[in-house]
């Protein structure tokens, strides 16, 4: 996915050298974690609940859809 935003004119492209675990256990490195990581899902679990299935953990009351991003808009 690098390469190919690369090519297309991107210029702040980072990857990590190194695999994820050896990353996370780098003390020196920031590692944020995301508060109520717990209550993302799926693409699929959204599909299937908009489907009118119902996910193995859907609690059945209601449902909110967000599209977020993070960091400045690409342009």
């Amino acid at each position: 996915m690098a390469d190919i935003l690369k090519s297309l004119g991107y210029e702040k492209v980072l990857t990590y050298d190194v695999g994820i675990i050896e990353w996370a256990a780098d003390e020196s490195l920031p590692m944020d974690k995301l508060p109520r990581y717990e209550k993302l899902v799926y693409p699929a679990w959204v599909n299937d609940l908009i489907h009118g299935k119902n996910p193995v953990t859907y609690p059945g009351n209601g449902y909110k859809i967000f599209e977020v991003s993070w960091g400045e808009p690409l342009q």
